[in-house]
């Protein structure tokens, strides 16, 4: 319990000082499901999660995001797929093409 609470100390020290600075800041983490972890997405203004998950075919797997909380704003709330190629970054919305495609 007492490292718990020195984390969020130290956390609230942290993202207290960028606020101050008024800097636009990214901070790149690893998930986890220990509460510890957990702290740093009530102390942000917005959580974006991106993952590597497999597709149909067991051999194939896609990049996704997830808008988790984006403080202020109306942010898609469903997974989007990430397709990387030559020309750039798309991004489809995966709720719409199930949707779209259950109903061809």
């Amino acid at each position: 319990m007492k490292v718990r609470l020195e984390y969020r100390k130290y956390l609230y020290a942290f993202f207290s000082t960028l606020s101050q600075l008024e800097v636009f800041t990214i901070i790149i983490g690893e998930e986890s499901d220990t509460p510890i972890t957990q702290l740093e997405d009530y102390m942000v203004d917005g959580v974006i999660s991106m993952e590597l998950k497999p597709l149909n075919n067991p051999s194939s797997y896609g990049n996704f995001l997830r808008i988790k909380k984006m403080r202020g704003t109306a942010h898609a709330k469903n997974v989007l797929r990430l397709n990387f190629t030559g020309d750039g970054i798309s991004i489809a919305d995966v709720g719409k093409m199930l949707q779209e495609g259950a109903e061809q």
